[in-house]
């Protein structure tokens, strides 16, 4: 993938009419490139388990928000796609058992920490990225977009349809799941995932459990 970026990089580099970096461009290539293929194997993944519809909005919730809210990143491309698959094949398969009781419940709980979130984490780190704009930008920003998530749920939750049921709760996991990412806790939490993958990989490769990464 990286030769792919980079070879499209140069490209792009030649045949620009104004001065661009080709290393900047190789970057951004192999990011986007990357994050496809994650996508496509996470929504594989879910159409084989047969959760394929709330595999695809527990991400894309997931995904939208944290354009928005920023959030922890894993040392390496392996390591972020073995967390997501950790993470979000669980939350999908979850969300094919909504009900009425079990949405509303999740709904009070996920209104409580994002309005909270919002206020205390958001725009939380990203990585080496520097924000170009204010603090109130960004949590205007995602208020907005919480606010049409939950405009959807309850939109769903009223109609008491199933069908619709599982989809509310796929998009308010996918909201919860990025506002505990966010939070201390989650900061934390991905850390130690990142780490734990790291030392389990690096194992077996007949590495020291103690080497960093």
């Amino acid at each position: 993938m990286k030769l792919i970026a980079k070879s499209l990089g140069n490209h792009i580099a030649k045949k620009s009419t104004e001065p661009v970096s080709a290393n900047v461009i190789a970057y951004a290539i192999e990011a986007l490139l990357g994050e496809a293929i994650k996508i496509v194997a996470f929504l594989t993944i879910g159409w084989l388990l047969n959760c394929f519809i709330e595999m695809l909005l527990v991400v894309f919730t997931y995904i939208i928000v944290r354009i928005t809210s920023g959030g922890p990143h894993c040392t390496s491309y392996m390591r972020c796609f073995a967390v997501g698959l950790l993470t979000f094949t669980p939350l999908a398969l979850i969300a094919t058992l909504a009900t009425v009781k079990s949405l509303s419940v999740l709904v009070l709980i996920s209104s409580i920490v994002t309005a909270y979130g919002i206020y205390r984490w958001v725009p939380g780190e990203w990585h080496e990225r520097k924000l170009r704009k204010t603090k109130e930008h960004y949590q205007n920003a995602t208020i907005i977009t919480v606010s049409i998530i939950f405009v959807l749920t309850v939109s769903s939750l009223l109609t008491k349809d199933l069908s619709l049921l599982t989809l509310g709760m796929a998009m308010q996991l996918g909201l919860l799941w990025q506002f505990i990412n966010i939070s201390p806790f989650g900061y934390k939490l991905i850390a130690l995932l990142d780490q734990f993958i790291f030392n389990i990989t690096n194992f077996q490769r007949g590495g020291s459990m103690h080497e960093k990464p």
